[in-house]
């Protein structure tokens, strides 16, 4: 009954906005132009390019330097690593130096194809810590406030259990999921009033949609930087306790580095939930429905009660009622 009665109230609220809040985000100016490209051109390019590297170390990772959206295509020019869930084009990140936890949105946008991100987690000596596949980056159907998109929201602790740090991030996709469609719900009714150009496409194509070597994805970084005093920064520290077989990397026949994720948990869900994780999600989803964010508040409400915090819900309905 509050999920609905939340869920309600977000309508309610978005219903009354101004048509600004209905402008269609698909993240970079070329997102539409590669989401067309036939997927057979993704996948041709990714079978005829050479690996890159034998070491995770010999990529080119670029530097996240503010809290905020990073938006980026994944193109037949990127380099191709080889993991061992198959060969896959991939973008290489330095993760930012936090005070605290560092929350991310990982999300990719459905046009006419859909890369399906896969995220791995590195640490400070390019060795995996937690990967993050299917279990948490999914279909997520078109709302008033979003299109159809893949999308997934993970959650780096300050230092995991052995006390490793998250130094560097992956994105790349994998065999498995290059040869699924997803089929699309059918339009929001809120959205379809708005007449969105989206929602009148989705209307009209009845068809599944191809999943590609190619594509766009955005990733949405919240923290807290390094040196800054914040409120936060207690309640970020959060620590995740991993199993040190879960993810290892292993040569391949061909001796380039592969990752080995089979047993490895896919989930950044915490085990037992300590009040300062408690007071995070708290104020990760008052701060969401702050900015306007309610998709975002509502992903971070199942994220918080997935890791315990039961009363996760009410506080997303007191901060909508705040509003």
């Amino acid at each position: 009954m509050k999920t609905i009665l939340a869920a309600s109230v977000v309508l309610a609220l978005t219903a009354c906005s101004n048509n600004q809040s209905m402008i269609v985000d698909y993240g970079t100016d070329d997102t539409q132009e590669i989401q067309k490209i036939a997927p057979e051109e993704g996948y041709a390019a990714l079978k005829q390019a050479a690996i890159c590297c034998d070491s995770l170390k010999q990529l080119d990772y670029q530097l996240v330097t503010a809290p905020g959206k990073l938006d980026f295509t994944i193109t037949a020019s990127d380099p191709v690593f080889n993991f061992s869930s198959g060969r896959s084009f991939v973008k290489a990140f330095e993760l930012p130096n936090a005070q605290g936890a560092t929350n991310i949105d990982v999300s990719a946008p459905i046009v006419n194809s859909v890369f399906v991100p896969s995220i791995l987690v590195l640490d400070e000596d390019h060795q995996p810590l937690q990967l993050f596949d299917d279990n948490t980056i999914n279909y997520d159907p078109s709302s008033i406030v979003s299109v159809d998109r893949y999308y997934g929201n993970i959650l780096l602790p300050s230092r995991y259990g052995d006390q490793q740090k998250a130094k560097y991030l992956l994105v790349f996709t994998t065999a498995e999921a290059m040869q699924q469609q997803t089929k699309l719900n059918p339009p929001d009714s809120k959205a379809a009033e708005t007449g969105r150009v989206d929602v009148n496409m989705k209307i009209h194509m009845n068809k599944p949609i191809p999943h590609t070597a190619i594509g766009a994805a955005r990733l949405a970084f919240d923290y807290v930087p390094a040196g800054q005093q914040n409120a936060d920064a207690l309640a970020a520290a959060a620590v995740v306790t991993t199993s040190s077989s879960a993810i290892e990397v292993v040569p391949s026949e061909s001796s380039v580095d592969s990752i080995s994720a089979n047993s490895a948990s896919s989930n950044s869900h915490i085990p037992n939930i300590e009040p300062e994780v408690a007071a995070m999600f708290e104020q990760l989803i008052q701060q969401a429905v702050s900015d306007g964010n309610y998709d975002k508040a509502l992903k971070i409400v199942k994220d918080a009660e997935q890791a315990g915090l039961v009363n996760a819900n009410e506080v997303f309905v007191k901060a909508v009622k705040a509003q």
